[in-house]
């Protein structure tokens, strides 16, 4: 659990600095801005490096980028900045963006390499599949998912390595059925459900039947109508009642939210857009979002977050989109 936290804390700081390295070389701080930046870099002896380290790394990604750079990375060691051309600073922003791509999807990019190289069947960005089960019963997976089938003589079943799957058990192999999927073992005891297999927990939910979740001599038991959330460990919680259309709306090719963070939106979108999803400000991560969208068309529903919410969406070469308040 403690690795789990430092790897979250690492990360989320990692995030800040991109976030403050993208305003540092495509915007004009404001005088409050450049205060909230003294704040931030005061508030932790590990905040400067940080920053450093990103506007390092966007030094290597474009001549004009570079120039930008040192002139920014000139103002943030106390010297008044100067502006540059207009045209110099629109490629500098976006080699920018492409640098805060790679900073932020570096491990995830090596995450799915070694998802590929485990799995007997993955599904990319946008993609579903619907496959068919031993003994009956079809397999749906969502976009950006891995499964390995692990079936042998005592019982059949898959892993589920990432993403989110639906299950529909068939009955016509006398195995019983179990999904793997990190440390905890689900079992069907006849019955449609979904497992969403997220960075910090997993989600089972249940459409028919019921199922019993093991791990670690924990075991928990969700009927119809119910979900549960599996942690870090793969310790299972109490199965709540849930709302289960909802949960499975993306079998239908809908995304729906009811009053969600942005944050979790953007993730949630993410795994239908080919590129990555910036949020340059964590304000506008905390916005309320309430709507129904088309998963096929997750740059519409982008923009109508944007209008809804007040906000800035940019596009940048690389299929990068950025939203700001």
């Amino acid at each position: 659990m403690m690795h789990a936290r430092r790897k979250a804390d690492a990360e989320a700081l990692r995030d800040v600095a991109a976030e403050w390295a993208i305003r540092i070389d495509v915007n004009d701080l404001t005088d409050a801005d450049n205060a909230r930046l003294d704040a931030w870099l005061a508030e932790n002896p590990a905040h400067a490096p940080a920053l450093q380290r990103a506007l390092l790394l966007w030094s290597d990604l474009d001549a004009a980028a570079t120039v930008a750079v040192r002139r920014r990375r000139t103002q943030f060691r106390g010297m008044k900045r100067g502006h540059g051309p207009r045209r110099r600073r629109a490629w500098a922003a976006a080699a920018i963006v492409v640098g805060i791509f790679v900073l932020a999807s570096g491990v995830v990019m090596r995450d799915e390499i070694g998802y590929r190289l485990r799995a007997d069947v993955y599904t990319g960005t946008g993609e579903s599949r619907i496959l068919p089960l031993a003994g009956g019963g079809t397999l749906k997976l969502d976009a950006r998912t891995a499964i390995a089938y692990r079936d042998d003589a005592g019982h059949r079943g898959i892993e589920l390595l990432t993403g989110r799957a639906q299950i529909e058990v068939g009955h016509g192999d006398p195995r019983p059925f179990h999904l793997l999927v990190r440390g905890a073992e689900i079992v069907d005891t006849g019955t449609i459900f979904q497992v969403d297999a997220r960075d910090e927990e997993t989600e089972v939910s249940v459409s028919q039947g019921g199922v019993s979740v093991s791990a670690a001599g924990h075991t928990m038991i969700a009927g119809a109508g119910e979900s549960l959330l599996v942690d870090a460990d793969g310790i299972p919680g109490h199965a709540t009642t849930a709302d289960v259309y909802t949960l499975t709306a993306w079998t239908r090719g809908r995304l729906v939210f009811e009053d969600l963070p942005l944050s979790d939106v953007v993730a949630e979108i993410q795994r239908y857009y080919p590129g990555r999803i910036v949020l340059l400000d964590a304000r506008a991560g905390e916005r309320r979002v309430s709507g129904v969208f088309d998963a096929a068309r997750p740059l519409d529903a982008l923009h109508i977050i944007e209008r809804n919410l007040g906000l800035r969406l940019k596009q940048w070469p690389g299929d990068i989109v950025t939203l700001d308040v």
